[in-house]
């Protein structure tokens, strides 16, 4: 099952919070998970491979739903000048049952408790829970082509020793199949990736920019990528398009656990085609899908 939790935390006037705080939140939710769940907390931790992803810490004072991140990426000015906001929000992404349960379980009890982040005190004081399947991800996903992601926060990979910092087709579908496959019940064919060299990059409107961790910092890109695919397998448009959406959840690429890589699907209208097909049946490599009737719909 996936997950989101958006905590609302109130802090005291004239605080100062950090720009990013993607590390501190991190620490956050190890904090609050060892409160409900010391094992799973340290399972988590130790595993390769984690199985959520956290947002960076945001202003209310933005003017974007209290449950969505904004839709356009933050840029270093604007954080600074959020930095003595009195109510800020991050969400957490949960792409496992079990650790998805947990959170649902203990919002209540959370909802209420004094935090900190890093040295600054704050409140929690609501936390909104979003739950989705993941079939039902699948199924009610719609079929785009070309897809438009927006990258809200810095994103690279990590590849050979380096950090690669360009929206390569390759690497943002490769790591979301990677995730998509180790958590859902309904894994997709490894073949698929074969067929993310056909993937291209219709336009763009990126940028390079720093994200600060505590001790350094990481240079990724963020911004509007629409990709674009050509396939004449009817099911690989419907498997792109619902790992689009599941990046949503799971984030792109490095340090997705500490607030990197975190995207938005742009729709439009014009290039919106509805699907009128029943998840796929994967059985090795072969895919297959049923047809729906109209009065199915």
């Amino acid at each position: 099952m996936l997950l989101n939790a958006t905590l609302e935390l109130e802090a005291p006037p004239q605080t100062t919070i950090p720009e990013e705080g993607g590390e501190k939140l991190h620490g956050l939710f190890f904090d609050l998970l060892k409160s409900v769940d010391p094992d799973l907390a340290t399972s988590i931790h130790d595993q390769e491979g984690k199985p959520f992803a956290i947002s960076t810490l945001r202003s209310l004072a933005r003017r974007s739903s209290p449950t969505t991140p904004s839709e356009t990426p933050v840029s270093a000015a604007e954080r600074s000048g959020q930095k003595n906001a009195r109510r800020w929000r991050f969400t957490i992404r949960s792409l496992d049952r079990r650790l998805s349960e947990v959170i649902d379980q203990a919002a209540t009890a959370w909802e209420g408790r004094a935090v900190r982040i890093g040295n600054t005190p704050l409140a929690i004081r609501a936390i909104g829970i979003t739950k989705k399947t993941y079939e039902q991800l699948y199924t009610e996903t719609e079929c785009h082509n070309p897809i438009h992601v927006r990258f809200l926060t810095p994103t690279s990979f990590r590849q050979r020793g380096t950090q690669v910092v360009l929206p390569i087709p390759e690497l943002v579908f490769g790591s979301l199949l990677r995730r998509w496959n180790q958590y859902s019940p309904m894994p997709f064919p490894e073949s698929l990736a074969e067929e993310f060299a056909a993937i291209r990059i219709r336009k763009h409107n990126i940028r390079t920019e720093l994200y600060r961790f505590d001790r350094y910092k990481i240079i990724g890109f963020a911004g509007d990528v629409v990709f674009e695919f050509a396939t004449t397998n009817p099911v690989t448009p419907i498997l792109f398009n619902a790992l689009a959406r599941f990046a949503e959840y799971s984030g792109v690429g490095y340090k997705s656990t500490m607030g990197m890589g975190e995207t938005r699907i742009i729709q439009s209208t014009s290039e919106r085609t509805r699907r009128n097909m029943l998840p796929v049946t994967c059985c090795g490599d072969r895919l297959s899908v049923t047809p729906v009737s109209p009065a199915a719909n």
